[in-house]
């Protein structure tokens, strides 16, 4: 206890003890950041998409990310590529290169809007594991959007299918429109069966004054029989 007593008073002894305690936090450093930059990818791309599970909510945005993966696992395993330190700029411009609706490869087989949207979702990806610590920066930083000539798919909800009311309503617009177009009056009443409406006894249905100029049914026909 005497001897204790003594070392605690001694600045040479106190030095040393401080200078251990510098080296074992940087040799931890070092072992943490070691063990970061070789993660393997099936451990980091697990490790995104239990966070995107947490960030996301819903279940399509999480199958995407899911589709997204298996790319890269697909890419990866087939290049050798086995953890996160080994996705360097080089290996990804090259598998960017192989991107396109004609790739042999399924994991590099992409068209159109697809393509781009999973550069997106692999950018986000990297990003991540920069914030991690598995690497030290983005390799694709400079990386710029693909250009897509066609246009976007389109939706698959019941939403993107036009109803019979709303279908009746933009027949109504154009029949308007028309109108105005020809120099004939606008229509001051309108039938509700055309805005999807039940019909009301009441109130008594004007008919719509027409241009001599060009027959509108020649027109609007055509498009009600669609």
């Amino acid at each position: 206890m005497a001897q204790a007593e003594r070392d605690k008073r001694d600045p040479l002894k106190q030095r040393l003890k401080e200078i251990e305690r510098i080296v074992a936090v940087g040799l931890t450093a070092m072992f943490t950041a070691q063990a970061a930059t070789s993660m393997t990818i099936d451990k980091a791309t697990d490790l995104w998409l239990t966070t995107k599970a947490k960030d996301v909510k819903a279940k399509s945005s999480l199958r995407k990310h899911k589709s997204v993966v298996k790319r890269i696992r697909g890419w990866a395993e087939v290049h050798n590529i086995q953890t996160v330190a080994e996705l360097t700029r080089i290996r990804l411009d090259e598998w960017r290169g192989e991107w396109g609706p004609d790739a042999v490869a399924p994991y590099s087989k992409m068209k159109g809007w697809s393509l781009r949207k999973f550069q997106g979702y692999l950018i986000a990806f990297l990003d991540y594991m920069v914030d991690t610590g598995c690497l030290e920066k983005t390799p694709v930083a400079s990386w710029k959007g693909i250009p897509v000539d066609c246009e976007p798919p389109p939706a698959s909800d019941s939403r993107a299918v036009q109803r019979p009311a709303q279908r009746s309503r933009t027949l109504l617009r154009l029949r308007t429109w028309l109108c105005l177009r020809e120099g004939s009056r606008v229509p001051r009443a309108v039938s509700p069966a055309a805005l999807g409406r039940p019909a009301d006894p009441r109130r008594p249905r004007l008919a719509p004054e027409r241009s001599h100029k060009r027959p509108l049914e020649s027109i609007i026909s055509p498009l009600e029989a669609k």
